[in-house]
């Protein structure tokens, strides 16, 4: 039995502050990815919705921390 993960290209969710855009993967690849809007270049991606959450507030935790050393 296949499992057809929901699309949520587009969809948005607000992480430490930052809004989060979500991209659907391609077809044949399981998961989510995505970008933090304010944050040019800074970007993540998880298998389900709830470990892309995660990622993207260690991900911005550690985006802050690079561009606050190196300015």
């Amino acid at each position: 039995m296949t499992t057809v993960k929901p699309s949520m290209e587009g969809t948005t969710f607000t992480c430490s502050g930052y809004t989060v855009q979500i991209h659907d993967t391609e077809e044949d690849e399981t998961g989510y990815w995505a970008e933090v809007v304010e944050l040019p270049g800074c970007c993540t991606q998880g298998e389900t919705l709830e470990e892309l959450k995660e990622n993207a507030e260690d991900v911005i935790e550690g985006f802050l921390e690079i561009s606050t050393q190196n300015p």
